[in-house]
């Protein structure tokens, strides 16, 4: 295990030689251990865990996750993930052999409430989507754009015919970072610096934010972010990115970019507040009370 501080971030990286990590005893008994210490570090406020290769569990593989009777073979497939869900909600038990993954035998040992709960798979690109169109009741994206819905939308048709299926069945959820202020001013500047830090430190929001219409904002946050962490990220982030891919502003104007989110083709706005320190409870509820229908 390598780890790695860069301002208050720690990256753990689990590897055996430089390669994948064979799932098994050691790293089992070591995972919680690993993560109490770290969390008991007040100088890391945020982990990143990552891991080399698309193996899971190669190598003692066959006793990967033994207590369960799961193996795992190559990288995890949605499909298969899907099915064994529907299966376990289904049946209460399931017993599995597909590409990837292999399950002897493994029961909920409770009984689930129903049998039909709608499956949605998280997404932001076009070849994810497609595979939300051919396996999932709905698909959650993030920020997102008025356009971001109508696209979806192509994707999951794509995908939805290609398995035989309905197009219009297939719900569109965003999940939409939200700050409610006095003033408009006042809550993009709330906002400014959570997108500085997902658009500097994360590449598929650097990427989100680029093809949402904003490539040289990508570009400006990335290399701050490189020279100056989080505040300089901050400090480059432009309102007009802000007002694209959140909803930010006072109560009424809240309620109408819900509103307009609705009417652009994500069915389920999921509203994602951005708020922190001591009043943190008190910026979520005012968020939930103004953006309520």
């Amino acid at each position: 295990m390598r780890m790695e501080r860069c301002h208050g971030i720690l990256q753990m990286t689990f590897h055996m030689h430089g390669g994948p990590l064979p799932w098994g005893e050691l790293p089992q008994r070591g995972f919680p251990q690993a993560f109490q210490e770290i969390g008991s570090d007040p100088d890391t406020r945020v982990m990143i865990m990552t891991g080399t290769g698309t193996a899971r569990g190669s190598g003692r593989g066959g006793q990967a996750m033994a207590r369960i009777g799961v193996a795992f073979s190559g990288g995890l497939a949605p499909g298969e993930s899907v099915e064994i869900i529907r299966a376990l909600l289904r049946d209460g038990v399931v017993s599995y052999r597909g590409n990837t993954v292999a399950i002897e035998r493994f029961d909920l040992r409770f009984t689930q409430m129903s049998p039909h709960i709608p499956i949605y798979v998280g997404a932001l690109f076009p070849t994810m989507l497609q595979v939300c169109g051919e396996i999932a009741e709905g698909t959650i994206l993030t920020w997102s754009t008025l356009e971001a819905g109508r696209l979806a939308a192509e994707h999951l048709a794509i995908g939805a015919r290609r398995a035989g299926r309905r197009p219009e069945e297939i719900d569109i959820a965003s999940l939409l970072p939200c700050y409610v202020g006095d003033n408009r001013q006042q809550a993009l500047d709330a906002m400014r610096g959570a997108i500085g830090f997902y658009g500097g430190f994360f590449p598929r929001y650097n990427r989100r934010i680029a093809e949402s219409g904003f490539p040289e904002a990508a570009s400006a946050i990335k290399a701050a972010w490189l020279q100056g962490g989080r505040e300089a990220a901050a400090r480059v982030v432009p309102d007009a990115l802000i007002e694209a891919i959140a909803v930010a502003g006072t109560p009424a104007e809240c309620r109408a970019r819900v509103e307009a989110y609705r009417r652009a083709g994500i069915m389920l706005p999921i509203i994602s507040p951005r708020v922190g320190g001591p009043d943190a409870k008190h910026g979520v509820m005012e968020a939930i009370r103004a953006c309520a229908p």
